[in-house]
């Protein structure tokens, strides 16, 4: 078994329900934070074995 270690995290923007974000897709909001958390690292995204968002 691998080592799992947390290297990151990032979270969406908050905004009030139905206002700014309604019309966003739920996967792209989440795509997007996923990159951010990548890019906060510094590590080569070729090194990631895995990457896992939880809601």
């Amino acid at each position: 078994m691998k080592d799992v270690v947390i290297v990151s995290a990032c979270q969406t923007a908050i905004g009030a329900f139905g206002n700014s974000l309604k019309d966003m897709n739920g996967a792209i909001l989440a795509s997007i934070t996923m990159k951010e958390a990548i890019r906060r690292t510094n590590i080569d995204p070729a090194l990631y074995i895995g990457i896992i968002h939880y809601l």
